[in-house]
């Protein structure tokens, strides 16, 4: 009986420390490694751009947009950021965004957050008035689900219609850059 058990013991302690390999621990960290990587993010979204209080200086944006984009797949997000002016008394000369921050939303709930989302924006025709362009920075600073922790940084362009009454403004953007995840 004495002998059955040694057995047992010994074929148990084999089974055990089989499993912790190195070429086990190596597989481990390579998993761990992948996921800390920078992987392409590029995308486009369209919305419409409102001003919630036209009275505030800087003056609020709010962005509610439908896209797509790499590792997310189709997305929903909400955009919020401040304009400021190159020369407040004239503001068709263009301006910043400022203090912007954004969630994207994926069709399985998982988001991505923005923040220090930030830019430069002008009139395409100072005659007319009519179209903004702009250009964007923003930094990836987490997420949920799979995007839980991810970092990551982009730029981008888009248009957006100007009208000068308070109506929602269509607004197009694409941007690419890397996101860690």
């Amino acid at each position: 009986m004495k002998k059955l058990i040694c057995v047992l013991v010994v074929l148990t302690a084999a089974f055990w420390f089989s499993g912790c390999s190195d070429s086990n621990i190596t597989g481990l960290e390579q998993n761990s490694q992948v996921k800390t990587q920078a992987v392409p993010f590029k995308g486009t979204w369209e919305g419409a751009a409102t001003t919630p209080h036209p009275e505030m200086y800087p003056t609020p944006k709010e962005i509610s947009c439908k896209g797509n984009c790499t590792h997310l797949g189709l997305f929903n997000a909400d955009v919020n950021y401040m304009i400021t002016y190159y020369d407040i008394n004239n503001p068709l000369l263009g301006g910043y965004a400022i203090q912007g921050s954004a969630v994207m939303t994926a069709a399985n709930g998982d988001k991505v957050y923005l923040g220090n989302l930030g830019g430069e924006w002008w009139f395409r025709d100072p005659g007319t008035f009519s179209t903004v362009e702009f250009t964007t920075v923003s930094d990836i600073v987490g997420g949920t689900g799979k995007f839980e922790g991810a970092t990551g940084h982009f730029e981008g362009s888009g248009t957006q219609n100007f009208y000068f009454t308070n109506q929602p403004q269509e607004t197009w953007f694409s941007w690419s850059g890397n996101i860690n995840y």
